[in-house]
């Protein structure tokens, strides 16, 4: 136990850079979506660019992963992808949260278009049964019923 507690005592600077990497990430985030008036897509870009360039570090690092110059590219490809994951669920969570902007009117909009649709059967009921009663005078006009 005493080992662990030491380890993180001894890495607490890569925690504090490993979480401002993501809240930086998930404002950058939040901003983006709030600026695209709330787009859909939009706020996926930053999460990517920061995994696709995390990856690439990763790439230039694990050949040369026995000098500084390696190590430093792993420790950028950790903070970015940390960073990229935790801005990618954010935006996961934006869109399970997201609510459409005229809620309202599509009701009322929905509401209008049943509406005139029963207008239309209500008049062609009403056409129908006027054009039954108009058959039945006439029947009765000539046959005297």
């Amino acid at each position: 136990m005493r080992s662990i507690l030491n380890l993180v005592l001894d890495h607490g600077q890569n925690f504090f850079l490993f979480s401002l990497a993501g809240l930086i990430a998930i404002l950058v985030t939040y901003l983006i979506y709030w600026i695209s008036n709330r787009n859909a897509y939009i706020k996926y870009i930053p999460p990517f660019l920061l995994i696709i360039i995390s990856i690439y570090e990763l790439y230039l690092g694990l050949p040369k992963i026995t000098e500084s110059y390696g190590l430093e590219k792993i420790m950028t490809f950790g903070v970015l992808f940390v960073a990229g994951f935790v801005s990618l669920m954010f935006a996961f969570i934006l869109q399970l949260y997201r609510k459409p902007k005229n809620k309202k009117n599509k009701a009322k909009k929905e509401k209008k278009v049943k509406d005139k649709k029963e207008i239309k059967k209500e008049n062609k009921d009403k056409k129908i049964k006027d054009e039954d009663d108009d058959k039945i005078d006439y029947f009765n006009d000539v046959y005297g019923g």
